[in-house]
């Protein structure tokens, strides 16, 4: 099984970025993609990956094939050789900034017809035709925001014309009434009440209304998009901060630690349907769902020492089977194997968010780890429960998917 990976940045210390420089001098645009398997397997013998593959040092050999994407605007489909990935329901793009294959929230072929599945290998996109539609009409949506520039422009063009005339209107009677004034003919204040300047005077009333709706509607809506709201996973904490200053996931963790008094590192922005726990490089505007959600972690995680199955003040880590860094605190798990509750967290997350094993197995003798007992032996938050729950079921059922389709396709 390919290891599936979905890269969050700084957000796990343990998280190796899969950067490939070898994979740029690969880089060709294509007008079309491969549409089957037959195709897909000719394509990948022309461009000859399992050459490069033996002395590139990005991941293991077999593991560097034969991609057909787009680019990280859409807009192009590219051939390239890299690293596996696998993809959380969003079309395969090759980022030539990052130098890999990128899962880019901002086009999510699920709600496409026919959809892909939640989770797919990069190098199987030729199954979701749907992905590449986008570069093939790139030509013909520029047409069309051309037309639409167009048509704005003689908008503009238009309004402009019917302000200068209102204006004209309005200073032709203005300009009788100072006539009429200058020319001796004294009008009283009743004068003023009859029907050309009551006519005078409405229309500067609704001159003056407009213009004032025309400054203060713009205004609400610019408040608006400059405030997000929130939510944690567990609906405990909930609210809204501005945006001023914010274009990353980065950014924004950092406001909402100081705003919730919350450390950062212990603070992250999900979407819990998808298994998601996005990177700090995300940018805000790529985010497609709100309230946005937030798992916050257990403060006093590390500060009780009274948790079942702790070995004391024990310095021996030779028993560590998952960390050699000093710590007093080691619990054995049912296996009779010792690891520390920092390093059991970590390799936790490694195995739920970036391999498609769907058991939590022991490292020294592959016995089965009960996600509950790791959830009580770290200490996890109520939101860590359930995100780590959500996505270990969805691993399984990936899987089973993964396995149907491989049995399928080798039926074929």
């Amino acid at each position: 099984m390919l290891s599936a990976i979905i890269f969050f940045g700084l957000t796990f210390p343990q998280c190796v970025l899969m950067v490939c420089p070898e994979s740029i001098s690969t880089l060709s645009v294509v007008s079309h993609c491969p549409s089957n398997a037959t195709e897909w397997v000719s394509a990948a013998k022309r461009k000859s990956c399992n050459d490069l593959g033996k002395v590139q040092s990005c991941t293991e050999p077999d593991q560097f094939v034969y991609h057909c994407v787009l680019n990280q605007e859409a807009t192009q489909l590219l051939e390239v050789c890299a690293p596996v990935w696998f993809l959380s329901g969003y079309c395969a793009r090759f980022s030539e900034v990052d130098k890999r294959i990128i899962n880019d929230p901002g086009l999510d072929c699920t709600k496409f017809d026919p959809p892909c599945p939640s989770r797919f290998l990069s190098n199987e996109s030729f199954k979701y035709q749907m992905c590449y539609r986008g570069a093939s009409l790139n030509n013909h949506q520029q047409n069309g925001a051309a037309d639409f520039i167009t048509y704005v422009l003689l908008g503009i063009v238009a309004l402009l014309v019917l302000t200068l005339l209102i204006l004209l209107f309005v200073g032709f009677k203005l300009k009788r009434y100072e006539c009429a004034r200058c020319c001796g003919k004294k009008r009283t204040e009743n004068d003023i009440q009859s029907s050309e300047g009551k006519e005078l005077l409405d229309q500067s009333i609704i001159l003056s209304k407009e213009t004032k709706d025309i400054e203060e509607v713009p205004k609400s809506i610019h408040e608006a998009k400059k405030r997000i709201s929130y939510r944690n996973l567990s609906g405990n904490i909930e609210g809204s901060c501005s945006l001023t200053g914010i274009k990353t996931i980065c950014d924004l963790r950092g406001k909402l630690s100081k705003k919730l008094r919350i450390p950062k590192d212990i603070l992250f922005v999900v979407y819990e349907e998808k298994g998601i726990l996005f990177d700090d490089d995300t940018e805000i505007k790529t985010l497609k769902v709100f309230p946005i959600e937030l798992m916050i972690g257990n403060q006093n995680r590390m500060n009780d020492s009274n948790i079942a199955g702790v070995d004391g003040d024990n310095d021996d880590t030779e028993n560590d089977v998952l960390s050699e860094e000093f710590t007093c605190k080691k619990y054995t798990m049912d296996c009779g194997h010792s690891r520390t509750a920092d390093s059991l967290l970590a390799w936790t997350k490694d195995r739920l968010f970036h391999h498609t094993d769907t058991d939590l197995l022991c490292p020294e003798c592959s016995s089965p780890w009960d996600l509950d007992k790791i959830s009580e032996v770290c200490r996890l938050s109520p939101d860590e429960k359930r995100f780590f729950q959500h996505v270990e079921n969805m691993n399984k059922c990936n899987k089973m998917m993964v396995d149907v389709a491989e049995y399928e396709f080798n039926r074929t």
